[in-house]
């Protein structure tokens, strides 16, 4: 189909696309402010997908619609189906995906336009660029020199740089993509894995988060079914993340080439370029988010609080009980902002992270009470955050876990320094159907698959494992 292009557009060889969560509710505010951000710049822009909602915001802001995109059994759209109704949709040689929550500010959108001719030079490209996080809640569309104004001033006050494995917007010109695996947008990995095939097709990867930075607003997972695990460890995560090389697939260590004061360097960004994490902003951002969305459900609360603890690397409790009371959490709400104003960002972290684990450190001291020794399953950073907890809160350790492991080895333990037991999976599974019994904490983004190891030999989740 054919349309006609540059519509007041910034590039008429550029077309951003995107896909959205049903458009209601807290998320109607947060996409339409996006998309108008996208607009009021002067992109072209498609929608795809008839998620309720999404093609009344395209008529709008004068959006271009597409209704129908393949989908995975959950409903949810392929990334595969998105690339390839953009690409196929005009002649603009250049397609950008952008998620339907980030906004565009008109200097990023200045420098933005600039990137098909400056890479010319390079050929085949992949541009990505990191974003920052504000608290930001309310409708911006109605004026959009005011709404500027007010996300540049949210950004000098609470913004944040977000890691760099989290990408939200792609930009390539058209031709070399290829075949892309059936990856869930919305789920964890396929940003990363975008990157990895960028290299394997020997294609410029451009850093342009110097120029081209990207604004996020503050949101958890609450309304996502499944919530943060949904997104980040479950079933659809996990394919995803089954397409990766390894780990890798960030910017920084990713990117050939950087935008730097509108210049096309090679490299990556260097060191004295500033992309450091403020802790204390980020807790207060995510707490100002928490506090407004806060209501007398406290399901919603808990897991919203526990996004907080997840964006700001510390152990995240799982959800194991509803014991939790909303006047307790407005309490822990109140307590964590006014700690987090005071620039005692960590006390706030540690304050939400004991209310939240109350009910899991009741059941595994019931459980380490009948002498079944702990064995944390995984080696990486998320065992080491758990360690963290453990520790503060003597809670005993035996050993780990380690999946792939052919052999049994020892490591020291994340919080004295004494070497502990790493079991193999095949031994894990002996010990368990001997008399000991060991009770096990799943501490993987592979969190998946190690239930499935689990339930193999009998262990049964939140009897033997959480």
């Amino acid at each position: 189909m054919q349309y006609p292009k540059g519509r007041n557009a910034v590039s008429e060889d550029l077309l951003i696309f995107t896909t959205c969560k049903p458009v209601k509710g807290e998320f109607a505010v947060l996409q339409r402010n996006a998309i108008f951000s996208w607009r009021a710049s002067g992109f072209d822009v498609l929608i795809i997908g008839d998620e309720p909602g999404s093609k009344e915001v395209a008529a709008e802001l004068g959006c271009f619609f597409v209704a129908n995109v393949e989908r995975n059994e959950k409903g949810i759209p392929y990334v595969s189906g998105l690339f390839n109704i953009a690409s196929g949709y005009s002649d603009h040689k250049h397609i950008a995906y952008v998620n339907a929550d980030i906004l565009i500010q008109p200097e990023t959108a200045r420098n933005l336009k600039n990137v098909p001719g400056l890479s010319q030079e390079l050929g085949d490209y992949l541009f990505v660029t990191r974003r920052r996080s504000i608290p930001l809640f309310e409708d911006i569309t109605n004026t959009p020199q005011t709404g500027a104004d007010h996300i540049r001033d949210l950004d000098d006050r609470f913004g944040v740089w977000d890691p760099p494995f989290a990408i939200d917007l792609f930009l390539i010109n058209k031709g070399w993509l290829g075949e892309i695996p059936n990856m869930t947008v919305g789920r964890a990995g396929w940003d990363n894995w975008m990157l990895q095939n960028a290299r394997r097709h020997g294609v410029a990867v451009i850093d342009g988060s110097l120029d081209c930075p990207v604004h996020h607003p503050s949101h958890g997972y609450a309304l996502e079914a499944g919530g943060l695990e949904a997104v980040t460890t479950g079933p659809q995560a996990a394919q995803n993340r089954a397409f990766l090389d390894a780990a890798d697939g960030r910017i920084d260590t990713s990117a050939t080439h950087r935008l730097k004061d509108g210049k096309l360097l090679s490299g990556a960004a260097s060191k004295t370029d500033s992309f450091g994490n403020n802790l204390g902003r980020r807790v207060l951002s995510d707490l100002m988010m928490v506090s407004h969305y806060q209501d007398e459900k406290s399901e919603r609360t808990v897991q919203d609080l526990r996004t907080l603890l997840w964006r700001a690397d510390c152990w995240v409790p799982p959800i194991m009980s509803a014991d939790l009371y909303p006047a307790a959490l407005g309490r822990v709400i109140q307590q964590g902002l006014k700690a987090a104003k005071e620039n005692k960002a960590n006390y706030a972290l540690d304050m939400i992270q004991t209310v939240l684990a109350q009910p899991y450190k009741a059941w595994l001291n019931r459980e380490l009470q009948n002498s079944r020794p702990l064995y944390v399953w995984g080696l990486g950073g998320a065992a080491k955050r758990f360690c963290n907890y453990a520790h503060r809160h003597r809670i005993r350790v035996d050993g780990f876990v380690d999946g792939t492991a052919q052999q049994e080895s020892s490591t020291p333990d994340f919080m004295d320094g004494r070497l502990r037991p790493v079991l193999t999976h095949k031994k894990a599974a002996e010990l368990f159907s001997g008399n000991t019994q060991p009770v096990f904490h799943i501490a993987s983004i592979h969190r998946q698959a190690i239930i499935e190891q689990l339930q193999s030999f009998g262990a049964e989740l939140g009897v033997d494992f959480q």
